[in-house]
């Protein structure tokens, strides 16, 4: 992730805790949502499948107590405790750790408005570099992103880091927007995701889209 992410907070786990968490991490918040009818490769090789970001999404017809519910997962730190739960986010459905809120994607993907929380946005200017490479731990989202499969990211001056793997094939981009949080769109996977750094003593975070969530471990 970008150096805006905020580091501060982390804890010092032992080896037993840190199984549990990436056992919990990998069952969390399966799709609920139904997949798309053609997708031509698993590592986002078919149409849209860029870096977009561009435009925003609204909360105009979704209704959170209208989403379906989480099919189980537990969620770990900064989360702490609970289950995932339904949001609503750029006007579609998601499950997440921290869930039952509706928020807005806006500034072409930079910010992320939650009414009463706020809203958070990206830095606007940033030293173009290559951050991190990290393996996704997908294995919920079956069809749609090889688990195991390994992507790097890459900032931008505007601090769009775009995910990419050693093909050239772009998964998506997202935007860090502190605290460790990131607003995200990944088009194979619904559109505009959620995701937040997980304080673990390997660096993962979790990414949040309509259809599936997965783990992105290396990067944080």
């Amino acid at each position: 992730m970008a150096t805006a992410t905020s580091t501060s907070g982390r804890r010092t786990r032992t080896r037993s805790l840190e199984t549990f968490a990436a056992l919990a991490l990998l069952s969390a918040a399966r799709c609920t949502c139904e997949l798309p009818s053609s997708i031509p490769s698993p590592d986002g090789g078919g149409a849209g499948a860029g870096g977009g970001g561009e435009g925003g999404g609204s909360t105009g017809s979704c209704a959170v107590a209208s989403c379906p519910p989480a099919d189980g997962g537990v969620c770990v730190y900064p989360y702490d405790a609970g289950s995932p739960r339904p949001s609503c986010i750029a006007d579609a459905c998601l499950n997440e750790c921290g869930g039952g809120r509706s928020c807005e994607v806006t500034d072409g993907g930079r910010c992320l408005s939650c009414g009463a929380e706020g809203v958070a946005c990206a830095m606007s200017a940033c030293q173009p570099k290559t951050l991190c490479t990290f393996t996704a731990r997908a294995a919920q989202c079956v069809g749609l992103l090889d688990d195991g499969s390994q992507w790097t990211v890459t900032l931008g001056a505007d601090c769009r880091q775009t995910v990419a793997n050693d093909a050239g094939v772009v998964l998506g981009s997202w935007f860090d927007v502190g605290a460790g949080a990131f607003v995200a769109q990944v088009p194979r996977l619904g559109g505009y995701c959620t995701g937040q750094d997980l304080f673990t003593n390997v660096p993962r975070m979790q990414v949040f889209c309509p259809y599936c969530t997965f783990v992105a471990e290396g990067c944080e």
